[in-house]
């Protein structure tokens, strides 16, 4: 089960926090060297005939699979300034086949061709990609994370890839901007056609990887680009090589030509969402729904919603609603936000019936931006809206006559703004689509992970967050690959983190703790909705995040994954969920990870005190063969009817070291050697009580929802005996500090108590001090 990420992956798009920045100052190059640059204007228009040849090989199994893809990548310079350019990439006419498929030396080609192509449906859609480079390539944002191939490196690869910032000769070498972590070197000159040529070979720390691409300085683009690569994944082992060439370039044409084709619309849509000076309207814009295209009506309506257009037609809308796309039925209700509600309501009544999980969602928000805080505990679930839709106004409340004649407590004085906890993240814009990111967080800066962010998403209300870790070695593109089929439809916005060893050592915890915290600030997220789920090794993970950081999760699930039975290291404390809700879902027959070890981890929390339920399904008849691609109709009716509790009153854990020091309202600062354990009660009185065994020093991080009684004294006993009574000052500059911290506004605190206990001489000796002490 153990096994070390490839380089490449693991430096993926570290490119864009400017690390190599600093690497390519060390360029070896001569006075009057070459400057390599792109040659980018406004209305440029080029296009690559683009193949991938992909082999798996099996590992443990004697089998061979061989496919062929081709596809026409158009690349579009959408706009153009001194430092910068906006460039779309759209790829289409995608072609992919089986070529050979053997298994124990029995070629099944033929009759496999047919499942290889009903397996094609998501990737034979146009796909597009926005960036904004420089004139070296360098791009100032992620790339997309899917690309027409099922590969790992596919989505580092681009027909702009860095070139040296720096002047170059013959025999040069620098270190690239690609994240696959290659060096390169000009290796001589070639002509291609009638173009004089550099030819430039990258080669990395992987065997068998390299990117070779040939620069034209007269057309200041890239002829040519050869890719090779080869990495493990579970089973088997997959090489691939992938070829672009140039074929022509066009100068000069107006982006509304580009609307008006298939094979370049998406592309210009995509960057409408960057771009707000681009010529985007509803008149160019709603004549494309009546297309029948679902890729097209799926970025129209997702460019009209975020940049508030009014909605279409009713007669459009209402076609909209009955899409066999769940996504482009969803977003249809999106754009009934301004529509007054008598004429809305036939859609609403066929939304309501909506098979699709999601559409619920789209439901309640609409209906509550017509209701007043005090009237939107009536909306519980969708049918709710139809029984209350008197009580609707016409249009949408202002924000202010929503909030009008609510009392405020003391904390939403204090941090004011967003009263649903979210962290309305930094000032950049952050739009729909799939990206390969790196991280920023200090101890972790350029280690990889994939974030989806819904096509409805355009951060003026939260998400639910659902954080997804992969099987096998746990990489995140591996995580991807099996959300595909369902991830352009799901409402959640969705993390893919990447494992180092595995997903229940330390590092990676506090790696996704870190994570977790960083996309709430770039994200609009709900904090009470964040939840885990995971497969195989990341079904392990699942349920030993939970033990790690419980206080941030409203659920997790756990699919064929090992439980309490790690192959290695500290198993999870299984007694630190007992206030997270877990699912457990296991094939009967699963012969990798037997089902015994999640029967033995549910009998074993089932003897604990637990506060939140825990269920176990186990599938007759299924092997090691659950995914979330095919069985999430098991485990997202789970993750939404389950919200986070932030400040629970009973709380019990344990803790072998100080890597998670926090649960809930309880850190421990010091410990003993061995485990220390921790059980904790807030009672209706406002005493809080507190068991510590092998604790030298703890932190109780107090806020008022936790007392029942805010405003009068607090009684602390620890042990049995008294550590501090008096009343809690609340810190409102503490509360906006720890909130920043923890990007979290419910895990903030307002006042903190240190207990420091000592033994001496069998005498148990505590003292206690608040933060304004």
């Amino acid at each position: 089960m153990r096994s070390r990420t490839p380089s490449c992956i693991r430096v993926a798009t570290i490119a864009l926090t400017g690390l190599f920045i600093s690497m390519c100052s060390s360029l070896v190059a001569e006075d009057n060297g070459v400057e390599m640059r792109y040659d980018l204007r406004a209305g440029d228009h080029f296009v690559y005939r683009e193949r991938t040849e992909r082999t798996s090989h099996g590992t443990d199994s004697d089998f061979e699979y061989v496919t062929l893809t081709q596809c026409t990548a158009h690349v579009l310079v959408v706009s153009a300034s001194d430092s910068h350019s906006l460039v779309a990439v759209q790829r289409g006419d995608i072609r992919s086949e089986l070529v050979q498929y053997t298994e124990e030396g029995v070629d099944l080609t033929e009759s496999e061709r047919t499942q290889y192509a009903e397996s094609l449906g998501p990737r034979l859609v146009p796909r597009a990609e926005v960036n904004r480079v420089d004139a070296h390539g360098w791009p100032a944002l992620a790339w997309a994370a899917i690309r027409e191939v099922t590969s790992e490196f596919l989505p580092c690869l681009h027909e702009i890839e860095g070139l040296p910032n720096v002047p170059v000769n013959e025999g040069s070498s620098w270190k690239g901007v690609s994240s696959l972590d290659l060096t390169f070197r000009w290796v001589g000159r070639e002509r291609i056609g009638d173009a004089d040529c550099i030819r430039v070979e990258g080669t990395g720390p992987l065997a068998g990887v390299s990117l070779v691409y040939w620069h034209c300085p007269s057309s200041g683009l890239l002829q040519r680009l050869e890719y090779t690569g080869a990495y493990p994944v579970p089973h088997a082992r997959v090489s691939e090589k992938w070829t672009a060439e140039l074929l022509e370039r066009t100068r000069g044409e107006d982006p509304q030509t580009w609307l008006a084709r298939a094979d370049t619309r998406i592309a210009v849509l995509e960057s409408c969402m960057l771009e707000d000076a681009l010529p985007a309207t509803p008149a160019a814009l709603y004549p494309l729904l009546d297309s029948g295209d679902i890729p097209t009506q799926q970025a129209v309506l997702s460019l009209a919603y975020a940049r508030r257009f009014g909605p279409p037609a009713t007669t459009q809308l209402v076609a909209l609603a009955r899409s066999p796309d769940p996504l482009v039925r969803r977003l249809a209700v999106r754009m009934l936000e301004t529509v007054p509600k008598d004429d809305a309501r036939a859609i609403i009544e066929l939304s309501i019936k909506d098979i699709d999980p999601f559409m619920g969602e789209a439901v309640l928000q609409w209906a509550r931006g017509r209701l007043s805080v005090e009237q939107r505990g009536s909306l519980g679930t969708p049918p709710d809206v139809l029984r209350r839709y008197e009580l609707l106004s016409r249009v949408p409340l202002p924000e202010q006559s929503r909030a009008e004649g609510v009392a405020t407590s003391a904390v939403e004085q204090c941090l004011g703004g967003d009263q649903s906890g979210g962290m309305a993240g930094g000032t950049a814009r952050i739009v729909p689509g799939t990206t390969l990111r790196p991280m920023a967080s200090p101890g972790y800066q350029g280690w990889p992970y994939i974030l989806h962010i819904p096509a409805d998403y355009r951060g003026d209300a939260p998400f639910p967050l659902v954080i997804c870790m992969s099987g096998g070695p746990g990489r995140a593109r591996m995580g991807l690959v099996a959300f595909l089929n369902i991830i352009s439809r799901t409402g959640y916005v969705v993390l893919f983190p990447q494992a180092r060893e595995s997903w229940w050592e330390e590092w990676t915890g506090a790696m996704v703790e870190n994570l977790v915290k960083e996309v709430e600030g770039l994200v609009r997220i709900d904090p009470n909705r964040v939840c885990a789920v995971g497969w195989s090794n990341g079904g392990t993970g699942a349920f030993a995040l939970a033990t790690q950081m419980p206080q941030r999760l409203a659920a997790a699930v756990s699919l064929e994954g090992a439980g309490v039975f790690v192959p290695w290291g500290a198993p999870p404390a299984a007694g630190n969920t007992d206030n997270v809700p877990l699912l457990f879902i296991h094939g009967e027959r699963d012969t990798t990870i037997d089902c015994r070890a999640t029967r033995q981890t549910v009998d074993r929390l089932r003897q604990l005190r637990r506060f939140a339920p825990v269920e176990m399904r186990i599938l007759e008849g299924r092997g090691h063969d659950i995914s979330i691609e095919g069985d999430g109709e098991l485990f997202f009716p789970f993750l939404r009817k389950h919200v986070r509790d932030p400040f629970p009153r009973r709380i019990e854990f344990e803790l072998g070291t100080l890597a998670f020091p926090r649960h809930y309202w309880v850190r421990i600062e010091e410990k003993g050697q061995g485990v220390a354990n921790v059980s904790g009660e807030i009672r209706e009185d406002n005493t809080i009580v507190v068991t510590a065994r092998n604790v030298q020093a703890m932190r109780l991080l107090l806020r008022p929802e936790l007392l029942a009684k805010p405003s009068a004294p607090v009684r602390v006993i620890v042990n049995g005996k008294p550590a501090f009574e008096g009343p809690l000052q609340f810190d409102c500059e503490l509360l906006k500090r720890t909130t920043l911290l923890e990007a979290d506004r419910y895990l903030a605190y307002s006042a903190e108590l240190s207990v420091r206990i000592a033994q001496r001489k069998g005498a148990l000796l505590l003292g206690a001090s608040t933060s304004a002490d």
